[in-house]
């Protein structure tokens, strides 16, 4: 069951790269969203639904439920995929952005529990270099 990341705004899929790398699995696809890396058809229009149905899209294309990850404003796309489909989702997980407490409330049942981890800031220096 492949893995699925969904990048923020204004972010490309090669935003997820360095992550993808230190993964032992191989089966993660990470597409672009339109209008960020990749060509636009004409007339496109640029709303969240319309990043759920393709999403969705992508989703089907691969034949088996998903684990689908969110980051920044991918975390609401899947969200709202989770809500819509839960099918098509084995696990979800998002960080790095807004809760859609309606799509949370949706998914408990369909997918399973909800949890949400709350990580403390960081405290320490960074090393810069």
């Amino acid at each position: 069951m492949p893995a699925v990341l969904v990048q923020g705004v204004p972010d490309t899929h090669r935003l997820s790269n360095k992550l993808r790398s230190h993964l032992s699995r191989r089966d993660v696809l990470a597409p672009s969203l339109r209008r960020f890396g990749v060509p636009t058809p004409p007339g496109f229009q640029p709303t969240k639904e319309i990043y759920v149905e393709w999403l969705i899209g992508e989703i089907e294309g691969v034949g088996a439920p998903v684990d689908l990850v969110g980051h920044d404003w991918g975390s609401l796309l899947v969200q709202r995929v989770v809500s819509l489909r839960p099918d098509l989702i084995r696990t979800w997980a998002c960080g790095d952005g807004p809760i859609d407490r309606a799509a949370s409330r949706a998914s408990r049942d369909d997918v399973g529990d909800v949890r949400l981890l709350r990580v403390p800031p960081y405290r320490g220096t960074r090393k810069r270099g």
